[in-house]
């Protein structure tokens, strides 16, 4: 087992450990805390102590948008979306991808996005008023293959976050849901 793997299972495992006390837990914004103290000890740039006490703050504030989000997030998600996510934006695009970023800007001196952004297809089928999308038709996509180059170029470099626009992406919902 290599380092990123043993990184990927440890941080599953906390995971599955914080998840499991935060849903038993009658105070989770307490809790949010004690998550947030440790994390601030993980020796990244990300986590210092300024950024942490911005953490903290909005988690201690009723008004924050985010932490509502968050909050609602960790309560109406099915438990296995739920954990894909947080592997997902926790470990790989956030602890691993963060560090493959770095090797590869310092590697192809550019920068690497954390954060790829893609049209699947300019198609729409909603017909909004003033919107652009659905004048072109279904002429202007990227192939399934261009998609899966972008997704596979993308976590290569360190980027494991994807944000499709459009268009409406889900017309090409059975291509998107193979790709993941």
């Amino acid at each position: 087992m290599n380092r990123t793997d043993i990184g990927r299972e440890t941080f599953s495992f906390v995971i599955d450990k914080a998840v499991d006390r935060l849903d038993s837990t009658d105070n989770k914004r307490k809790y949010y805390l004690k998550i947030a103290d440790l994390v601030g000890m993980i020796p990244m740039k990300e986590f210092s102590k300024e950024n942490m006490d911005k953490v903290k703050a909005a988690i201690n504030d009723d008004d924050n948008r985010w932490f509502r989000l968050i909050d609602q997030v960790m309560d109406d998600t099915d438990p296995t979306v739920r954990k894909r996510t947080l592997m997902t934006m926790g470990y790989e695009t956030f602890l691993n991808g963060t560090t493959t970023i770095r090797k590869s800007r310092e590697k192809y001196g550019c920068n690497v996005p954390w954060l790829i952004l893609f049209d699947p297809t300019q198609a729409c089928n909603m017909h909004c008023k003033g919107c652009w999308s659905g004048t072109y038709g279904h002429k202007s996509n990227l192939t399934f293959d261009d998609m899966d180059r972008i997704v596979t170029q993308g976590k290569e470099l360190g980027t494991h976050l994807y944000f499709m626009t459009g268009g409406e992406p889900l017309v090409r919902k059975k291509e998107i849901l193979k790709l993941m």
